[in-house]
């Protein structure tokens, strides 16, 4: 694993390039909601991309309904905590997939991530 600094005025981002197979844990979920912030609309669709069960983000959406950036970080941990497929690229293809329709993203975390 290499660390690569981005620089953007004032603020210093670092990003970690991983093996493209590495799996993500929980202790990888401050980072992972970060890049997937901007989505945080679609965090059913992400759900069910990262193969969330669909009782489990029924439950999300009834206990935070009014709260999409919640909604989105329980998601991710349900996906972190499971015995999925938890690596970067999962995720990427999750936020370029036709329903979340998140290139932008996607590419970002291929071009810093994997």
């Amino acid at each position: 694993m290499h660390f690569v600094a981005v620089f953007t005025g004032q603020e210093t981002e670092a990003a970690c390039s991983t093996n493209i197979n590495e799996q993500l844990s929980i202790d990888n979920l401050k980072i992972v909601n970060k890049e997937c912030s901007k989505a945080a609309k679609d965090w059913f669709s992400i759900g069910l991309e990262l193969d969330v069960p669909a009782d489990t983000l029924n439950v999300i959406e009834e206990d935070h309904k009014a709260n999409v950036r919640r909604c989105l970080l329980e998601v991710l941990s349900c996906w972190l905590n499971s015995s999925n497929d938890r690596t970067w690229k999962v995720l990427a293809d999750a936020m370029g997939c036709e329903t979340v329709g998140r290139s932008d993203i996607k590419d970002h975390i291929l071009k810093y991530h994997v």
